[in-house]
């Protein structure tokens, strides 16, 4: 590997190990699945409220992914 592709590879992982940007990043992943999932449940003629509820799931378990650590360890 070059001396480049290892300084993106720590500038990347810089940004990945902010919280405040792991949470802004996604913001951006959930509103932009938002967006398809609300025409397909349009198209399929889904109530408001269950889209709402779906939703709120989706949006719950993006957070916690982005705010619980990602690393694994061992016990």
């Amino acid at each position: 590997m070059s001396s480049t592709e290892l300084s993106n590879t720590n500038y990347i992982r810089s940004i990945l190990n902010n919280k405040l940007a792991r949470i802004i990043l996604a913001l951006l992943f959930f509103l932009f699945i938002y967006k398809i999932i609300y025409q397909v449940f349009i198209f399929f003629n889904v109530e408001p409220n269950i889209l709402k509820m779906y939703m709120s799931w989706i949006a719950v378990l993006i957070l916690l992914l982005c705010v619980l650590p990602y690393k694994r360890y061992n016990l």
